[in-house]
């Protein structure tokens, strides 16, 4: 029967296919191991399962699949890796399906990032996924860290340069 196997002679029963292995055919010899993707957790089988979005499976007779790890992630199912976070984005989670944007304020400028870090004083990041702050322009200054924007200087100071934090 599909998902047994027997290879030896004058046997009176088949033998159930261990977990991570299955046989689609009858009359089978052998099992097969489940392939980089997939795995199979219970014995006697005749397919194996591709492993979910946000999971992986990088050996052949799996009987589980792998969370992807935190900075990385795996929107398709049978995958046999996972993908790094880009460049403005970070995951600071296990089995995710997409990495989350880094916010305005915040840059990310390393791939596989977990975390998202604020703006300096001084620059600013006015959009989602940014990969490197700006600096406030001369006339404008800003204070705090993780800003959106930088304020105009007052009546009565300047900003000469840029980056400016007062």
């Amino acid at each position: 029967a599909a998902g047994q196997a027997q290879g030896l002679t004058g046997q009176h029963k088949c033998d159930a296919c261990d977990a991570g292995h299955y046989q689609d055919n009858t009359g089978a010899s052998e099992c097969k191991a489940c392939g980089q993707g997939f795995a199979q957790p219970v014995a006697g089988r005749e397919d194996c399962a591709p492993c979910a979005a946000g999971k992986y499976g990088n050996l052949s007779g799996a009987i589980d699949c792998f969370d992807c790890p935190v900075g990385t992630y795996q929107d398709s199912t049978g995958a046999s890796e996972c993908k790094a976070c880009g460049q403005g984005d970070a995951q600071p989670d296990e089995g995710q399906v997409t990495c989350d944007a880094c916010a305005a304020g915040k840059y990310g400028n390393m791939s596989g990032a977990t975390d998202c870090f604020d703006c300096p004083a001084g620059t600013f990041a006015a959009r989602e996924r940014t990969v490197t702050c700006e600096p406030c322009a001369p006339g404008t200054f800003q204070r705090s860290v993780g800003s959106r924007a930088c304020e105009a200087c007052p009546g009565g100071s300047f900003a000469a340069g840029t980056a400016s934090m007062r």
